[in-house]
């Protein structure tokens, strides 16, 4: 689990610094800010896919004889419906929680809070 986390943790700071450095942005909190709005454009349409996915899983594992394959199916098809669900609740508690942070007006990509 830690290991995950570390790598989360690291692949945002490559992502931050990639952007910082490709566009020229000598500030962080604009790459950050810019990182961020990346995050609140992807995961809406991510979880859409994740719906979607969840449901052919569902779909393919009824269709399957093999008890062991459905219930494979099935946890898959679990598994994205979750998945959905995390991304849609990100999406909307993180305004919240970096208005708690900053205390005041934030932007988050071309969005602004306050």
């Amino acid at each position: 689990m830690n290991q995950k986390l570390l790598l989360s943790v690291l692949a945002i700071a490559a992502m931050t610094t990639a952007l910082s450095a490709q566009s020229g942005i000598s500030s962080i909190s604009i790459a950050i800010n810019d990182v961020c709005g990346m995050f609140l454009s992807l995961l809406p349409p991510l979880s859409i896919l994740l719906v979607v996915l969840g449901a052919i899983f569902f779909g393919a594992g009824k269709l399957m004889p093999n008890a062991e394959f459905s219930n494979r199916a099935t946890n898959m098809a679990a598994g994205a419906i979750v998945g959905a669900v995390l991304c849609l609740v990100i999406v909307l508690l993180i305004p919240s929680i970096l208005q708690s942070i900053y205390g005041g007006t934030f932007s988050c990509g071309l969005q602004t809070w306050g």
